[in-house]
């Protein structure tokens, strides 16, 4: 059978075809995912700001530390609850489309230069690493990523014909919208700056137009970004939060590996594939390409020298974004080969499979009324998934319905969630931390003062003991050090029981404190 001609009907057939599949698969597999994996406290976060009734009081909700993105993602996530309604899709609708769009943006880009087969399997890479996680969270790396998606389409386009000013001006808006959504979304400019500075050392001069549009939107952002960097500091100030994120290089290796690790047989049988087509793959990429993919690879490195330079936390999951420098990789090492190349025909069939075993392994969760396994990959915070059921992990709380005694959640994370999911319990939950400069105390005591959100005053021990002799404290098991302290202060503990992961103490109160 003769190959199929580019630029021919056919050829544009045989792309709308795999776009339209690969589109109908994602939204099927991404909505599913969505639908079945409960809000977790950073995503409560967002509903409670998103149901303000202003942009205005979000901004002073932010402002007041209840969270620290600047307004776009708001912004987003209010206009698509505006339309569809609050829910675990709607809600994350922003991400979900923000990641198809950048694996569209992906395959754009690889096509260009070397065809369907490479640009199919940077298309499929993101959904095999834990980026693809982001697809369906209500927090702003997705929509990060589908800005970054577009920012590279849109270079590409400009760096191919630069008397073109429209695509600058969506390369900038690109950008600015990136940067308006997340602070470190600052770095997605880095790879960029990288790929021009090749191009100024190659022409042997300045092309302006390009550092016009990338400093206006990095100047303009800094408008949310002092409020946002002097609201963080004053609100972690004296907790341990900046020094357990502060940034530094020996972080670098666990992002790799937090990254990829979803991915790694693929990522193995690309080099062995691979492995003897360096000069090929020299011949296939333009140097500044290969300095704008290197560059998104190394942005948790430029992550952390930001932190150090501003003295911020570095949290794996900001910076997604290099997924997309992996997957040029890949797409350009693809096509070394070109299409006829058993070994590429190899990796993209492989790739194919292993997204859908994963929607498989869904299918079979769902159909079984059983949970998928699953955590949030920076944080390692485990997800509540089992379907219509979101307090299925908590049944040895929920069984102290009708006591009268109040409760004590110790696992800073789970307080916000159970008051959510439970409101028959929220009355009687209370936060309790041993200092007023804990972190945790600091968040709920803000998102109280300023969203629809009601539950029982944050307390310090120092002030809930005195007042309360008889309680129960629940957490999972990575707390029961926590009853050791209380131990110390004087208490006993009447029961202590476990259902899974959580535990339950009553205990009664007596002695010093």
């Amino acid at each position: 059978m003769p190959p199929i001609k580019r630029g021919s009907r056919l050829h544009f057939g045989v792309i709308a075809a795999l776009l339209t599949a690969f589109s109908v698969f994602y939204f099927l597999d991404t909505c599913l995912r969505a639908s079945e994996k409960y809000f977790w406290f950073d995503e409560l976060c967002t509903v409670y700001i998103c149901r303000l009734p202003t942009m205005h009081a979000v901004w002073q909700a932010v402002l007041h530390g209840a969270d620290y993105n600047p307004p776009l993602f708001y912004v987003l996530t209010r206009a698509a609850n505006a339309l569809f309604g609050e829910g675990l899709v709607a809600t994350r609708l922003p991400s979900i489309v923000g990641v198809w769009v950048l694996c569209l943006c992906l395959f754009r880009f690889v096509y260009r230069r070397a065809g369907i087969l490479p640009a199919w399997v940077a298309l499929l890479f993101p959904m095999l690493t834990s980026a693809y996680f982001y697809a369906y969270e209500a927090r702003p790396h997705g929509v990060i990523l589908g800005f970054c998606g577009l920012a590279l389409i849109t270079w590409q386009m400009w760096d191919e014909e630069p008397r073109r000013l429209g695509w600058l001006m969506a390369f900038s808006a690109a950008l600015g919208c990136a940067f308006f959504t997340h602070c470190y979304a600052i770095l997605v400019a880095v790879p960029f700056i990288l790929a021009e500075v090749v191009q100024v050392v190659r022409l042997r001069r300045v092309r302006w137009g390009f550092w016009v549009a990338l400093i206006v939107p990095g100047i303009a952002a800094l408008v949310s970004f002092v409020p946002l960097l002097r609201s963080y500091r004053a609100e972690t100030a004296g907790t341990v939060f900046a020094e357990m994120f502060r940034a530094g290089f020996h972080q670098l290796p666990a992002f790799y590996d937090m990254l990829l690790a979803p991915g790694i047989l693929v990522v193995l049988l690309a080099l062995i594939l691979f492995a003897a087509r360096h000069q090929g793959f020299l011949r296939e990429i333009k140097t500044r390409e290969l300095m704008l993919l290197l560059g998104f690879i190394a942005l948790p490195l430029f992550g952390v020298l930001l932190g150090k330079l501003v003295k911020g936390p570095f949290i794996p999951r900001y910076f997604m974004s290099a997924v997309a420098g992996f997957a040029l990789l890949l797409g350009f090492g693809a096509a070394w080969g070109k299409a006829r190349n058993i070994a590429v025909v190899l990796l993209a069939l492989v790739m194919t499979c292993a997204v859908f075993e994963n929607f498989a392994k869904l299918v079979w969760h769902r159909e079984h009324g059983a949970g998928e396994a699953l955590e949030e990959p920076s944080s390692k915070a485990p997800m509540n998934t089992t379907p219509g059921r979101p307090l299925a992990a908590y049944s040895i709380l929920t069984s102290t319905e009708g006591s009268p005694f109040p409760i004590i959640v110790v696992q800073p994370m789970q307080f916000l969630y159970l008051v959510h999911y439970d409101p028959r319990l929220a009355q009687r939950l209370y936060y309790v931390s041993w200092s007023k400069d804990d972190l945790f105390y600091r968040l709920y005591r803000a998102i109280r003062e300023s969203c629809p959100v009601h539950y029982n005053r944050e307390l310090t021990f120092r002030e809930f003991l005195p007042q309360t002799k008889r309680f129960y404290v629940t957490g999972d098991t990575g707390y029961l050090y926590e009853l050791q302290t209380l131990l110390e202060r004087g208490a006993k503990i009447q029961s202590l029981r476990f259902g899974g992961a959580q535990f339950l103490a009553e205990i009664q109160m007596g002695g010093k404190q």
